[in-house]
């Protein structure tokens, strides 16, 4: 499993898909969320601690001592089959966190990473929910879609042990 988190990192919300669910006999509000960022080779250990090592060249090192180089650089973008449920998102918006909205039920998953020349990565990935009421849909549909928000991923605490 993955130990994939964020605080407070800056984000492009970049697609709001509302939807349904069925829930029983009952019908109930859910929305995807597509995020992408752009975030420094080294969180790719959030993956898998020898992806940054099998993706840029160790034999190719910067003037700071980095192997900031693709080893392969004719590779797409790699999905990355993995979920993070039951952990916290937030959505910070406003000044002193009077905008943040925590999002219910959330579901982290559909991560996509291209590694890139010089160290960073693009990643997008979803966020599965359900919105708590129509105040939150329609700020996270409207105001804040196609803009940079700050996001936090908390992943669900370890309780074994």
């Amino acid at each position: 499993m993955i130990t994939f988190k964020l605080k407070e990192r800056e984000v492009r919300l970049v697609n709001y898909n509302a939807r349904k669910e069925k829930h029983g006999d009952s019908d109930v509000d859910a929305a995807d969320l597509k995020f992408e960022a752009d975030i420094p080779m080294t969180d790719l250990g959030m993956f898998h601690p020898a992806l940054q090592g099998a993706l840029y060249d160790p034999t190719k090192a910067d003037v700071a001592g980095a192997s900031t180089a693709l080893q392969f650089p004719r590779v797409k973008p790699i999905s990355w089959d993995d979920v993070v449920a039951g952990g916290r998102v937030v959505v910070h918006h406003g000044v002193n966190g009077a905008g943040d909205m925590t999002l219910s039920n959330a579901v982290v998953d559909k991560f996509v990473l291209e590694p890139r020349e010089g160290g960073s990565v693009g990643l997008v990935f979803r966020v599965q929910f359900h919105p708590e009421n129509e105040t939150q849909a329609g700020r996270l549909s409207t105001t804040l879609l196609g803009g940079t928000v700050r996001l936090t991923v908390e992943p669900p605490q370890d309780t074994a042990g």
